[in-house]
């Protein structure tokens, strides 16, 4: 009896022991310690409980998803789509309830923290595993984001399902040589609900693939590879026929990957060296910023990048990798190689001015799994590392003092915004911008003719808001200098504050028909030019001979007739056609639009706003004139505004 049991107990080669010299007796005491971590985490992720939405949008857009796909069967091309269904099934059966929206939001996290805690229970010391719960229960962010109707609160519960039936079901059964058929569907499964949730999942088979490789388990790869291809292809099939969806999921998604801007399309995409540096740049961001904020070593509001910090971190992650591959931790060796890919994968695929703490929040609890799990096991096994010990509890300790140093203030001074969101005020405490913003989109919902359409900036908070939905303006279609400036037309270049000064309107209104482009450019700060950098041009178009290009030379306005010149003086240019900004809003039948003073930076009122809808207008307005019509502003300061349009009076 006494060999069976041992030769049980070596069946487990991931099982890390939990005797007194590899850790701490009192945090083995599971069932205490595991209660005490949800009581803490249901208790503080409730107290920051908040039924706003966020003013970047994107919270507002899942539900406006579920909205779509109950009503119209409809799902994103952009965005993952199984948020969306998840959400719908509950707005189906309960309505549009926002509040519990977001109370499904927390749910999801502390199951997925408790599914976490069972995973890992058998392969970390008890002091590693509750530390770090610990960490993660009494996060700011954390709760923040739990209660919030971003993915991101699914996405966790998703990708602990996910690791726990890798390391705990499909892996042992592996290693014993008895895993069937249905252990592949089952993961395949998961691993595509992790990517029906967030687009950069894809990289999610390759991750468990590369494992199932350094084990040497060549046969299970090409069994889960085969069975993920196998369920992926009905899956495409069905989403086109099902729900209204007659692309790719990937498709939108590559398309913004591959370009230098989502917001400037006219950049171009981006080449082989662009896409190094945009790597580059967001492990800076994710590893030195985002990283030292999320355990505490930041101000919530610093700027902080240093390169030198984020390679650190690297390179400790990495060593740690190789560190539990090498010792066959394999428990570990799958998370951090899961956790690395996606990183990896979201650094590669985001824009760098995406710059979201979210992108690696969700990833936070197994980096600190395999961090300190990496300094705990080379104290244990090489003596010249000893310090690593003693080193890693005070670590510990400091992150769990500035994670209380953080969390408690936040707390305090959310209480009157939970004490609103519990009676469902959804504008207690907005900034002005935002809460003139809420304001006018309610006005709209509520005044404008069901069947006129309305554009807005952030029409999904607008829906939420107003009841209706709105119509998109998200970045200026600026065409190619190639199609702003036809080959045999010639051109004259006004400054915008020059024809702004214009008083003979006769004029100017002879004049407006010509008027072809409207231009901005950037100049090098080093380059001496005449030109300004940010300022409007007006492109006059004629044809050569044309009597009203003589008109325009002797008008007396300072002007350029050297187009290669003067593009020339600018290193970026943008060139907007007034012309098929006005006939874009025409085709897609929009009759008003928002505008608003919506802040850059939400935390603080600045000269810079989101003024894409702004710019829009202006760019039609300097060649239709009167197009637009004031119906209601909201706001002394940081004003929102409802217009009617009126583009279809002009006909040239």
């Amino acid at each position: 009896m006494s060999k069976k049991k041992t030769k049980t107990a070596n069946s487990s080669p991931n099982k890390i022991s939990t005797t007194s010299k590899k850790s701490i007796p009192f945090f083995e005491n599971h069932r205490l310690l595991i209660g005490i971590n949800m009581a803490v985490a249901t208790l503080v992720y409730f107290l920051f409980f908040d039924i706003r939405v966020t003013e970047a949008g994107d919270d507002s857009s899942y539900i406006q998803m579920a909205y779509n796909f109950i009503h119209y069967g409809k799902v994103s091309n952009l965005q993952a789509p199984f948020y969306a269904v998840f959400l719908g099934f509950f707005y189906w059966i309960f309505g549009m309830q926002i509040g519990l929206f977001k109370l499904l939001s927390i749910v999801s996290v502390l199951a997925g923290i408790y599914i976490t805690y069972r995973t890992f229970k058998p392969h970390l010391p008890g002091y590693i595993l509750h530390i770090s719960l610990f960490i993660i229960s009494i996060h700011y962010l954390m709760a923040y984001y739990a209660s919030t109707t971003f993915s991101e609160g699914l996405f966790i519960l998703l990708q602990s399902f996910f690791l726990y039936y890798a390391i705990v079901i499909f892996w042992p059964r592996l290693l014993e040589k008895n895993v069937q058929i249905k252990h592949y569907v089952v993961l395949v499964l998961l691993s595509l609900l992790l990517m029906l949730t967030r687009n950069i999942a894809l990289v999610v088979p390759f991750s468990f693939v590369l494992f199932l490789l350094l084990q040497k388990q060549f046969k299970p790869a090409l069994m889960y590879m085969g069975t993920f291809v196998v369920l992926y292809i009905p899956y495409y099939i069905l989403r086109s026929i099902v729900f209204k969806s007659d692309d790719n999921q990937y498709g939108s998604q590559f398309a913004f990957i591959f370009m230098k801007d989502t917001y400037k399309p006219s950049l171009g995409n981006e080449d082989l060296g662009g896409f190094i540096q945009r790597l580059m740049d967001n492990l800076n961001l994710y590893f030195s910023k985002h990283f030292l904020k999320q355990i505490g070593f930041l101000h919530p509001d610093s700027m902080l990048i240093h390169s030198g910090i984020a390679l650190l971190v690297i390179v400790i992650c990495v060593a740690a990798l190789i560190w539990v591959i090498w010792h066959k931790k394999d428990a570990l060796s799958i998370t951090t190689l899961y956790v690395m890919c996606m990183i990896g994968g979201t650094s590669l695929a985001m824009q760098k001015n995406w710059n979201q703490d979210r992108f690696i929040l969700i990833y936070l609890l197994y980096l600190l799994f395999l961090l300190f799990y990496f300094f705990h096991d080379i104290a244990s096994k090489r003596p010249a590392f000893r310090i690593l010990k003693p080193i890693t509890y005070v670590l510990m300790g400091a992150i769990v003092l500035a994670m209380l140093n953080r969390t408690l203030p936040k707390l305090s001074t959310h209480h009157e915004v939970w004490k609103a969101s519990l009676k469902g005020d959804m504008t207690y405490g907005l900034t002005p911008d935002l809460k003139n913003y809420v304001l006018i989109s309610r006005y709209a919902g509520k005044n404008v003719p069901a069947d006129k359409k309305i554009a807005a900036r952030k029409p999904s908070i607008a829906f939420i808001h107003g009841g209706r939905e709105f119509s998109g303006i998200y970045a200026i279609p600026y065409v190619d200098e190639t199609k702003a400036i036809e080959q045999g037309k010639s051109y004259c270049i006004v400054d915008f504050n020059q024809w702004t000064a214009v008083r003979d309107m006769q004029f100017r209104t002879m004049m407006l028909p010509q008027i072809k482009a409207v231009f901005q450019g950037k100049t090098d700060p080093s380059t001496q030019s005449t030109w300004k950098p940010g300022y409007y041009y007006i492109f006059f178009e004629f044809t050569p001979g044309d009597t009203l290009e003589t008109v325009m030379k002797q008008s007396g306005l300072v002007l350029s007739q050297d187009v290669d010149e003067f593009v020339g003086a600018f290193n970026e240019k943008y060139f907007a056609v007034s012309s098929q900004l006005k006939d874009e809003l025409i085709s897609q039948d929009i009759s008003y639009v928002i505008t608003s003073s919506l802040r850059l930076n939400p935390k603080k009122k600045t000269n810079t706003t989101i003024n894409t809808v702004e710019r829009y207008l202006s760019f039609i307005e300097i060649k239709y004139p009167g197009c637009l019509t004031m119906v209601k502003e909201e706001g002394r300061d940081e004003k929102a505004a409802l217009y009617e349009l009126n583009l279809t009076q002009f006909n040239y």
